[in-house]
């Protein structure tokens, strides 16, 4: 917040991103009251055994996640919104209990092809995962909060990129004082770059208007994906000649009937 305040960054502007230290009723009520947008990682796998959520997932949509090929290749179906109950042991400062908090609710999954690794839930074939953000579904689809979520490994490399552009990854003390020291003095470093940077070229004030994703477009766009699905597992054997596009393998001539069919629907959803 006071990052925020500082550099003039409005709070509507701002995704908090966190793993499942977040994923609690007091982290969540905490941002609603801030009126910070977040995304994060749900532990509340007991939602995976409500018979009514089966359902929905599995009469879902469930589409590709953009992936950058570091992990298990993922799909991604909206749950809604949830009412997430607080844990007894939740207290407030005054010693009142939490109320419950309502959040819109992204399910992934991927195949069980090893053994479970990381925070997830198998079930059957496949291994679950949930995450709950305030982002609305019209500007953040399901693939979108995902991807969203993973994207914030990027801070790992702006550290290694931080080590080889300044020389910070050496010793330059071996009182741990000393190198602390000198680490502090990088990262102030970095970050008066990127501010002078921002300064130099401010982004733009007003953000580019967004087709919001209507339930016709919806519809679409899940049609489409579920044929490019089925042209991708009958002719994944002839891949090495056909065009890679987007998630899935086309040829281009396809590809571009697809994407006309889609702009002829008023969808900005490419294929």
């Amino acid at each position: 917040m006071a990052v925020c305040e500082r550099n003039g960054i409005a709070k509507d502007r701002v995704i908090l991103r966190t793993d499942g230290v977040g994923g609690n009723v007091p982290f969540i009520a905490a941002g609603c009251k801030a009126g910070i947008h977040y995304i994060t990682r749900l532990a509340h796998y007991q939602l995976l055994a409500d018979p009514k959520i089966q359902e929905h997932l599995n009469q879902a949509a469930w589409l590709r996640v953009p992936s950058s090929g570091s992990g298990p290749v993922r799909q991604a179906a909206d749950l809604g919104c949830v009412l997430l109950e607080p844990a007894p042991s939740s207290l407030c400062d005054n010693g009142e209990t939490y109320a419950p908090v309502r959040t819109r609710v992204v399910v992934s999954r991927f195949a069980c092809d090893k053994e479970q690794t990381g925070a997830s839930q198998a079930v059957g074939n496949w291994h679950y995962e949930l995450f709950g953000t305030d982002l609305e579904a019209a500007a953040w689809p399901e693939v979108e909060v995902v991807a969203g979520y993973f994207a914030r490994a990027g801070q790992e490399n702006r550290f290694a990129q931080e080590d080889h552009e300044l020389g910070l990854d050496r010793i330059f003390s071996y009182s741990l004082p000393g190198q602390e020291l000198a680490m502090l003095v990088g990262l102030f470093v970095w970050n008066w770059r990127i501010c002078k940077g921002m300064e130099i070229a401010q982004p733009p004030a007003e953000l580019p208007p967004q087709r919001p994703i209507s339930p016709q477009s919806r519809r679409h766009y899940c049609y489409l994906a579920h044929q490019a699905a089925i042209l991708e597992s009958s002719l994944h054997a002839a891949a090495p000649a056909w065009e890679v596009a987007g998630p899935t393998l086309l040829p281009a001539m396809l590809r571009k009937t697809l994407t006309h069919e889609s702009n002829q629907m008023q969808t900005s959803v490419s294929v």
